[in-house]
């Protein structure tokens, strides 16, 4: 998996050993069958995207989180936002308002 493929890039992202990590987290979905797949530390989403792309999700909700405020407002976005327009301006709110705060966590950039 390229970067250009993902979203963003992210300090710790398995975009490298996605390919590698994904086969193993793919076949622990498929002989666990869940209902739920919870990505605890989503980051830039690697695993994440190489799963779905290959169908590996599909019939299962997947639960994203990142204890980091402009990684989690970008999954938030993706969520809720319908346009990529929608969800630019969205992201920017967010951190238009980080900025006004004050708060120094949030490093991401549009």
């Amino acid at each position: 998996m390229s970067a250009r493929k993902l979203l963003f890039k992210w300090m710790g992202s398995k975009r490298a050993v996605a390919d590698r990590v994904g086969k193993y987290v793919g076949r622990q979905i498929e002989s666990t069958d869940p209902k739920y797949v919870v990505f605890p530390f989503i980051g830039s989403g690697a695993i994440f995207w190489w799963l779905l792309q290959r169908g590996r999700l599909d019939g299962r909700i997947a639960v994203v989180n990142d204890m980091h405020l402009g990684v989690a407002s970008v999954w938030q976005a993706i969520q809720y936002e319908s346009t990529c327009e929608a969800m630019i301006a969205a992201l920017r709110e967010h951190f238009e308002t980080e900025r006004r705060i004050g708060r120094e966590d949030c490093r991401l950039r549009l």
